[in-house]
C-alpha cells in the first residue's frame, strides 16, 4: 500500500510547482525578448542648426556615418531622422553637415557622436550547422537563438560538450584547403602535429564565430611560442568567389597574426564506412564556433566550446586547457563530474596514431612548429565557473534596438563592459 502524502507535503509540492512555473514563464519571456536583438540598431538622430550667416541660404543636411554620407541629402526643414546601423563593428561615428547648394558649399562637420554597438549584439554563442543555413545575419536561419535551442532540445546528445576526453582518440587524417589558391593538403603530417595544436572551426557569416575567432587570434599572438593555432573556416563551396570573400573577411576583421594559420575546409574524404565525410564531420563538428586541442602525439585531448563574455575569460580558460594537454594531465574539477566524465588515470598506453587506411600525399602540413622553449610544468589548476555581473558606463549616444526597437530598455545608452565567463552547458 502506497503511503499517503501529508497536507504539509502537498502544500509544499504545490508551492514548488508554482515557483517552477513562474521561473519557466520568466525564461520564456527572456527568450522572446532576444528576438529584438537582430544584429542591427535603430538610432534616432536630432539636431539644431543655428544660422550664423543669414546671407548663406540653407538647403539641407547630410548625415555622416563613419565619415561617409548615409542615404540621400535631407530637406532643410527636417530636424531629426532615424537611421539603421549594423552591429558588425564595435562602434559607429555619427555626425552632420549643413548644405548650401546655391554656393556649392557645406558647413564644417558637427560634433561627432560615438554609438557603441556592444549592448545590441545578438544573443549567439553557438550555431548548429543544420540550423544556420542562411548567408548572413539577420536573415532567417542565421544565429537565431530560438531556432538553435529547439534543435538542441530535440537531440541533446549530438550537441553535448565533452571537454577533456576519457580515451585517447586519434585525430582524423583530414585535409584542408590553402589560401588563396585553394590547394588541398593534409591538416597534420602522418605522425600528428609537432606540438600541441588548437583548432578553431568557424564561418565568416556567423556572428558567434566572428566574436570567438577574434579571441582566438589574440590567444594565438600571445601563445605562439608554446603552441600552434589553426583557424579552419567551414565553407559550403570551393570556388574563387568564396575564397575571395573569406580573404576579405580575414583582412577586414584583422584576423591575421604570427603563429596562426588560416585555412578552409569543404573537401570530401572517405571515412571507414566509405561514405562521404567532410573535415568538420571527421572531427564530429556539428556547429561553430568549436575548438579542438590535438596533442603532439596525434590524439584529440580536448574538444568543446566556451560561452566566454570577454577575452580575459576566454584566455584564462583556454590557456589552462592547452597547458593541461601539453602536460598530459586532466583537470580534476567539478566540470568533469558534471559532464558525466569523472577524472581517470591516463597512465595506460596510448593508442597509436593510425594512418594505415589513408593515402599519403607528398605535401607539407599546415600545422606549424611552436617554439623550442619549453616552459616549466605547472600543476593543473581548477577552472572556476562564475558569471559576474555587468558593469556599465554612460555612452555618448542612445539608440533603440533593432526589430521595432524592442530589447533596448534602460541599457540602451550604456556600454556594457562584460567580465567573467559562463561555461556553456549543452
Amino acid at each position: 500500500m502506497l503511503p499517503t502524502k501529508t497536507l504539509e507535503e502537498t502544500q509544499l509540492l504545490a508551492k514548488y510547482t508554482e515557483t517552477y512555473n513562474q521561473i519557466m514563464d520568466s525564461l520564456e519571456d527572456c527568450f522572446k525578448s532576444l528576438e529584438a536583438y537582430t544584429g542591427e540598431l535603430v538610432l534616432q538622430v536630432s539636431w539644431a542648426c543655428p544660422q550664423s550667416n543669414q546671407e548663406v541660404p540653407l538647403s539641407g543636411y547630410r548625415v555622416l556615418v563613419d565619415g561617409r554620407q548615409y542615404g540621400s541629402a535631407l530637406h532643410q526643414g527636417m530636424s531629426s531622422v532615424r537611421i539603421k546601423l549594423s552591429t558588425d563593428r564595435p562602434s559607429h561615428a555619427v555626425s552632420m553637415v549643413a548644405l548650401c547648394e546655391s554656393q556649392g558649399t557645406q558647413s564644417p562637420e558637427s560634433n561627432v557622436v560615438e554609438v557603441l554597438t556592444d549592448p545590441f549584439q545578438p544573443m549567439a554563442f553557438y550555431c548548429i550547422h543544420e540550423v544556420h543555413c542562411g548567408e548572413k545575419w539577420p536573415k532567417k536561419g542565421c544565429c537565431l537563438y530560438q531556432e538553435t535551442l529547439a534543435v538542441e532540445r530535440r537531440n541533446f546528445l549530438n550537441y553535448y560538450n565533452p571537454g577533456f576526453l576519457n580515451q585517447f582518440v586519434p585525430a582524423p587524417a583530414a585535409h584542408v584547403q590553402q589560401l588563396p589558391g585553394g590547394e588541398r593538403q593534409r591538416l597534420f603530417p602522418p605522425g600528428g602535429p609537432k606540438s600541441v595544436t588548437l583548432l578553431c572551426f568557424w564561418t565568416r557569416w556567423c556572428v558567434a564565430s566572428i566574436r570567438y575567432v577574434k579571441f582566438f587570434v589574440r590567444l594565438a599572438a600571445e601563445l605562439r611560442r608554446q603552441f600552434d593555432f589553426v583557424a579552419i573556416a567551414t565553407q559550403r563551396f570551393d570556388n574563387a568567389h568564396e575564397r575571395s570573400a573569406l580573404q576579405h573577411c580575414i583582412k577586414e576583421l584583422a584576423l591575421e597574426t604570427d603563429g596562426l594559420t588560416h585555412v578552409y575546409a569543404v573537401d570530401r574524404v572517405k571515412g571507414s564506412n566509405d561514405e562521404p565525410m567532410s573535415t568538420a564531420e571527421a572531427f564530429h563538428i556539428v556547429g561553430v564556433p568549436f575548438f579542438v586541442a590535438v596533442h603532439s602525439e596525434g590524439y584529440i585531448a580536448w574538444r568543446g566550446r566556451y560561452c566566454a563574455l570577454d577575452y580575459s575569460s576566454f584566455e584564462e580558460e583556454m590557456s589552462q586547457v592547452l597547458r593541461s594537454v601539453k602536460d598530459k594531465t586532466r583537470l580534476d574539477d567539478q566540470l568533469s563530474v558534471e559532464n558525466g566524465q569523472p577524472a581517470v588515470d591516463h597512465s595506460h598506453a596510448k593508442r597509436a596514431y593510425d594512418d594505415s587506411n589513408v593515402a599519403l600525399h607528398p605535401a607539407n602540413s599546415f600545422a606549424g612548429t611552436a617554439g623550442s622553449k619549453k616552459p616549466s610544468k605547472q600543476s593543473p589548476a581548477k577552472i572556476s565557473i562564475s558569471t559576474r555581473p555587468y558593469s556599465g558606463r554612460p555612452s555618448s549616444a542612445s539608440a533603440s534596438g533593432g526589430g521595432g526597437g524592442g530589447g533596448s530598455g534602460g541599457g540602451a545608452s550604456q556600454r556594457r563592459r562584460r567580465s567573467g565567463s559562463a561555461f556553456k552547458r549543452d
